[in-house]
């Protein structure tokens, strides 16, 4: 198992991207969401431990 650096967030480049979805909205604007999980996690099937970003674009 690999070390996770202080906070439990680990290198970027143990981060895989689960799932994108992008909404586009035509009066305001659009959104996206990410979900992520650390490779460890995935192989393992923790799927608790996936993290969601909510990147919203008035």
């Amino acid at each position: 198992m690999k070390t996770r650096l202080r906070g439990g967030v680990g290198r970027p480049d143990d981060w895989v991207l689960l799932l994108e979805f992008n909404l586009h909205m035509a009066s305001s604007g659009g959104a996206a969401v990410f979900w992520t999980i650390q490779r460890d996690d995935l192989v393992a099937r923790r799927f608790d431990r996936a993290q969601v970003v909510l990147d919203y674009n008035p």
